[in-house]
């Protein structure tokens, strides 16, 4: 279908991959690719911005290590260069890289979010769908669903999402494996690429906020887990303990509402409908009795009737 020439000029400015028909233009293989592996070395590299080993990106990837190898040459080859890569010695992002890497991370969250709270995705579907997405939204629409969402600071999953034209910032986070046995934590972050592990973690209540503690571990196998303040314990393997990421309760305070994660904002919303609805209820009238509102009313009516002559 053709556009008329407004809409077309519309259709460009917000999706800058449509072309002026109309028509829906795939983004250069090549350069999605390097947003792939920009996000990738942000991510892997952490808080320390540590080099990241070919294997490490290739794992991430999907892809031959060989692949990544010549990439990595091509982004380091670029003016500006994208990256700092030493063969043998790993890689991490130049000032350039590092700019993309955190815009790429903005999109990507700030699309989770709107997926969740907007468009009713569940969080173990968000993040499947922000990978294809994020390669193609302008900064106009980036500015639009952010100013929708509020200017929001978390994603669904507990990540900090970067502000606008500048770098982002890593939590000061561990992860629940590694926690020490009897002190208490809070969730601060679940890892969102495994959509199986997140239904499982949702299912057991273990989101973002959720306070818990370890009281027992198992390094090869398992972690006896209790929630909150009460009695219940649970175990979990090795492998959806490793996606909970924790930090101090001393030191992590609840998030304010508006900043908190969507899934446990969606659970209070649900918790809190009966006593809305029971304060919404407008009181009901007694049977016999008359309504304040409509009680004057009447007794002026019966006054007219009294006061009107009788007919002869």
């Amino acid at each position: 279908m053709q556009l008329p020439q407004a809409g077309a000029a519309v259709c460009t400015q917000f999706f800058p991959n449509r072309n002026a028909r109309g028509s829906f233009v795939v983004p250069d293989k090549h350069s999605k690719a390097v947003d792939d592996y920009l996000k990738a070395i942000l991510e892997l590299g952490g808080s320390r911005e540590e080099r990241v080993s070919s294997n490490a990106l290739a794992e991430r990837l999907a892809v031959r290590a060989a692949s990544v190898t010549g990439m990595l040459q091509k982004l380091a080859a670029q003016q500006p260069p994208l990256v700092i890569y030493e063969k043998h010695h790993g890689v991490r992002l130049s000032a350039a890289g590092k700019r993309r890497g955190w815009e790429i991370v903005r999109h990507h969250r700030l699309l989770e979010l709107f997926l969740h709270d907007v468009l009713h995705y569940s969080w173990d579907e968000v993040h499947e769908e922000a990978d294809r997405l994020e390669h193609f939204i302008s900064e106009r629409f980036e500015d639009r669903v952010a100013a929708i969402l509020g200017d929001p600071a978390i994603d669904p999953h507990g990540h900090v999402i970067p502000q606008k034209d500048g770098e982002g910032t890593f939590r000061d986070e561990a992860r629940l494996l590694d926690w020490p046995v009897g002190e208490r934590a809070t969730i601060s972050s679940v890892r969102d690429r495994d959509a199986a592990a997140l239904r499982e973690l949702e299912r057991l209540g273990l989101t973002p906020g959720v306070e818990l503690m370890v009281e027992a571990k198992n390094p090869q196998a398992s972690l006896q887990v209790r929630i909150g303040g009460g009695e219940k314990t649970i175990r979990l393997n090795n492998g959806l303990a490793g996606a909970l990421f924790v930090m101090s309760v001393a030191t992590q305070s609840r998030p304010p509402a508006s900043l908190q994660t969507s899934v446990s904002r969606k659970r209070r919303e649900e918790r809190d409908k009966p006593r809305r609805a029971k304060e919404n209820r407008q009181p009901t009238s007694a049977p016999g009795e008359l309504n304040s509102a409509t009680e004057p009313l009447r007794t002026t009516r019966r006054d007219r009737r009294a006061r009107r002559p009788k007919s002869r």
